[in-house]
């Protein structure tokens, strides 16, 4: 089958903003290592930016969406399957910060179900959080290196982000009622990497030249395009965690996890930038 994802395509777009040759790719450590040592000199956000989102406008099939569910506020409590490592570990993760905190945290919000002719189904966003003045962070959680590297977890939610904004130019058409999803009348949208301190590898991996060029974009696009809501990017830091922390065994001890998730989520820094 057809791949018709709503971001079919975007990964050689991003390979080719990147300036990367032919079989290398940006979710390869080896290209996290290069740039780190030597950034794109012809890296232009906002042109990447318009042209994710003119690959979202072409993979739409130009209708309203028939994923009633997209851009919902709903915790997923669902416990997940057993996975001792990578994803299993975000997974768990997740669910305990859902678990313990109030409803302005939730998770897994499906962003583009019934956009396509078929995929998408299981898209989501990690973590979303609403702050206040009407904002929200859209978070994408990483535990480990076995879930890939920064750069790729940045333009995961970056990409995501861009879908963000084509539901919100594109609401009406797309059947979206504003007024019954809170989060496309959102003041204020963070684009969020989070990750424990070690996951970043800071003595060899270096991407302040990346969340800036993000940014830079972002605000260049957004004022061309008259976009009425403030859209960043950022990569963000928790303290490190204990040799011996395991977010799936904890699940069944909630009282335990507690104290856990209120050090991780408060101890949240910018990882390049002071403020």
């Amino acid at each position: 089958m057809a791949d018709s994802s709503i971001l079919r395509g975007a990964a050689s777009r991003i390979n080719q903003s990147l300036g990367l040759q032919k079989g290398e790719k940006y979710g390869h450590t080896t290209t996290s290592l290069s740039l780190s040592k030597q950034p794109p000199k012809n890296f232009d956000g906002k042109a990447l930016i318009e042209k994710i989102l003119d690959r979202v406008k072409c993979n739409w099939h130009r209708k309203q969406s028939t994923g009633d569910q997209n851009w919902r506020w709903e915790k997923q409590l669902r416990t997940p399957g057993r996975n001792p490592r990578g994803k299993g570990q975000e997974v768990c993760l997740e669910r305990l910060i859902v678990q313990t905190t109030n409803n302005d945290w939730v998770n897994q919000v499906p962003i583009a179900s019934g956009l396509t002719r078929s995929g998408d189904r299981r898209r989501a966003i990690d973590l979303a959080h609403r702050s206040e003045s009407n904002g929200y962070e859209l978070i994408e959680l990483k535990m480990g290196k076995e879930a890939g590297t920064a750069l790729f977890a940045a333009m995961e939610i970056l990409q995501y982000g861009i879908v963000y904004m084509f539901s919100r130019l594109y609401a009406k058409d797309l059947g979206y009622t504003v007024g019954k999803k809170s989060l496309l009348d959102a003041n204020r949208i963070c684009l969020q990497v989070l990750a424990p301190t070690e996951y970043y590898d800071k003595k060899r991996i270096h991407l302040g030249w990346l969340e800036e060029e993000i940014n830079e974009g972002l605000r260049s696009f957004s004022k061309e395009r008259n976009i009425q809501f403030q859209i960043d990017f950022e990569f963000q830091e928790f303290p490190p965690l204990s040799p011996g922390f395991h977010p799936c065994s904890l699940l069944k001890d909630l009282p335990a996890a507690t104290p856990i998730i209120n050090h991780i989520l408060r101890g949240r820094t910018p990882v390049y930038r002071s403020s």
